[in-house]
């Protein structure tokens, strides 16, 4: 945790324990307790609600409500002890802020549903982030390499590098020359999000050109003979095999960029998508959401074991399938940025027209890898800038290609 929110969390605690001390002091002396504690506690929420998972605070106009809100809340509260302490005629004051403060709580969540935010899993983010956020230092990039009908992600951290899939066997070259021309030689982790070929085929290429130290696995056990060969090179590059589980512990990648699990807790064996690992990227104020294939059905069970999710930037699931990126997951995500991994003229028709819809009816940027070529998102912790290979029309973005 910051050294400032450590201070923060002091300063808090040391006011309140100087409550209990206002006994036979002066009318002067508790008034300024009362008013350093609601001082104290604004600027305590004021960073909270500035973490990066409370943007929606600051896009909808809704910081200084729920600033006075919770300063009203303390100081009524802190009147109370005080009227407890002194005279009983300060109680009527009491009564009257904490009154005052349940109607503004109640036009404050009203406000907060009208601008579209999910406020019950909005609050625990913005507590997350407060508390377990570290200040960035360095860069960070994300490149969604274009490989046609498949996915292959790679994350440059300031201390490590992460490939998330590979694409197809036949995409395999390629993705290691885009490495090798980003001057990466050695991954410190590789992510099979599951076993298809689209997803982990390029990747057997990978472990034979490129030094791995581990990779990461839904542990799903699979017969294709494309998942058989990746196991196999895992074993015969002495790579190490972990298999990825939702409560794991987050990894740094230095500079205060971390990853998390999501995503599986226990993988389906009846449908590899929905065994698709599940990670989220958080590094300053940006945050990325990468799903691999997974439907509906993981991304109710994500929302229901209550992580923190808020990204600035999704990878949208099975390369736009109407199967997958829900409205409610969608809704609680709540990106500036969409990222859809696909080849141009796939058999499958992806991304779905049911995705593109609901995509252009938020106020969201899309990019499509079978329109803009490899998508490249720099980060320095505090906003992003993002590049693609071509450029592409609203219109085309959001056609669908079977349309």
């Amino acid at each position: 945790m910051e050294p400032t929110r450590v201070l923060w969390i002091l300063c808090l605690a040391g006011v309140l324990l100087l409550l209990p001390a206002l006994k036979g002091r002066s009318a002067g002396q508790k008034s300024f307790i009362v008013f350093l504690q609601g001082l104290l506690y604004g600027g305590f929420v004021y960073g909270l609600l500035a973490s990066s998972r409370a943007e929606g605070a600051f896009e909808a106009g809704l910081l200084m409500p729920l600033l006075v809100v919770n300063v009203i809340l303390l100081a009524g509260a802190a009147l109370w002890v005080v009227a407890g302490l002194a005279r009983r005629k300060l109680q009527s004051l009491a009564v009257f802020l904490l009154v005052v403060t349940l109607a503004c709580s109640v036009l404050s969540v009203e406000m907060v549903e009208q601008a579209g935010i999910d406020w019950k899993a909005w609050i625990p983010d913005a507590v997350w982030e407060f508390f377990e956020g570290e200040p960035a230092s360095g860069e960070l990039s994300v490149h969604f390499i274009d490989v046609g009908q498949g996915d292959a992600i790679l994350i440059k951290a300031p201390e490590a590098n992460v490939l998330i899939d590979g694409g197809t066997r036949g995409a395999g070259a390629d993705v290691v020359n885009y490495l090798r021309r980003q001057g990466v030689s050695r991954l410190d982790i590789v992510i099979g999000t599951h076993p298809h070929e689209d997803h982990i085929g390029g990747l057997l290429t990978v472990f034979d050109e490129l030094t791995v130290d581990e990779v990461w696995d839904p542990g799903v056990p699979h017969t294709s003979q494309t998942y058989e060969n990746y196991l196999d090179a895992i074993i015969a590059n002495d790579i190490n095999f972990v298999e990825a589980r939702a409560g794991m512990a987050p990894v740094g990648l230095g500079g205060g960029a971390s990853l998390t699990v999501l995503h599986p807790a226990e993988p389906s064996r009846s449908n590899l998508n929905e065994a698709s690992i599940v990670v989220r990227l958080s590094f300053g104020s940006d945050s990325f959401m990468f799903t691999g294939d997974a439907e509906l059905g993981s991304e109710r069970e994500i929302l229901g074991a209550g992580y923190p999710v808020r990204s600035a930037v999704l990878k949208a699931g099975h390369h736009g399938s109407s199967t997958s990126t829900g409205p409610d997951f969608f809704q609680v995500v709540r990106p500036r940025y969409v990222v859809i991994s696909c080849g141009t003229g796939n058999q499958y028709g992806h991304p779905h027209r049911e995705t593109l819809e609901m995509l252009r009816g938020a106020d969201v940027e899309v990019f499509r890898t079978d329109l803009h070529g490899t998508v490249v998102m720099h980060s320095d912790g505090e906003g992003l800038s993002i590049s693609t290979e071509y450029s592409a029309s609203e219109q085309e973005i959001f056609t669908a290609p079977n349309q």
